[in-house]
């Protein structure tokens, strides 16, 4: 597409509903990861980090603990890497679709915006990822399984934004999941943009 003005932007967002669907092949892909941990530590050490992670009465905490630490890493990289302020952002949960979210009202370049998405994967997935398969830690193998599985969602944006050069600039989607991008800083917010 090309751009024909500053608020004209090219619309790489879904549903939410809609998004649940196309995230399938990246829980799918996510799931082989636990193949290593089988070579490494056995069947055996893999069939008990599970057992134990969702036996254990801190189950739904640490879950809906790591949940809203997910969220807040979007935030607090856009504020880092994007110079946002925290009324910029909105922290919230959709109801309809049980998803929760993190919403820059305010656009960023490329760059900013994708280390913000991929942010709670590395820091809550793949390091407790890595560190169980080197300690064989069954609860930090289980949790950091789950916080990828719940990244796919990001590993979509981020798919969706592969081709996106970094001097563009993009907004989170006022409504759906996903972004808004355009060739030139926006001179009006995201939710007066004329989307094509």
């Amino acid at each position: 597409m090309s751009f024909t003005n500053d608020n004209t932007a090219k619309n790489v967002s879904a549903s939410m509903s809609r998004v649940q669907i196309l995230v399938l092949p990246f829980i799918l892909s996510s799931l082989l990861l636990a193949f290593p941990y089988v070579l490494i530590w056995g069947l055996e050490d893999f069939a008990l980090a599970w057992k134990s992670f969702f036996g254990t009465l801190w189950f739904l905490p640490i879950v809906f603990g790591g949940i809203v630490v997910h969220e807040l890493v979007h935030a607090f990289t856009w504020k880092l890497l994007a110079g946002l302020q925290w009324s910029e952002m909105k922290l919230g949960f959709q109801w309809k679709t049980l998803t929760p979210y993190a919403h820059a009202k305010k656009a960023m370049k490329t760059k900013p915006y994708r280390w913000g998405a991929a942010m709670p994967a590395l820091l809550l997935g793949f390091l407790p990822y890595c560190a169980a398969l080197i300690t064989g830690s069954g609860g930090l193998f289980a949790f950091g399984m789950l916080f990828i599985v719940a990244a796919t969602g990001d590993f979509w944006i981020l798919y969706t934004l592969r081709k996106e050069p970094t001097y563009c600039w993009v907004a989170d989607h006022p409504e759906n999941a996903g972004c808004l991008v355009y060739q030139h800083e926006p001179v009006l917010s995201p939710e007066r943009i004329e989307i094509s």
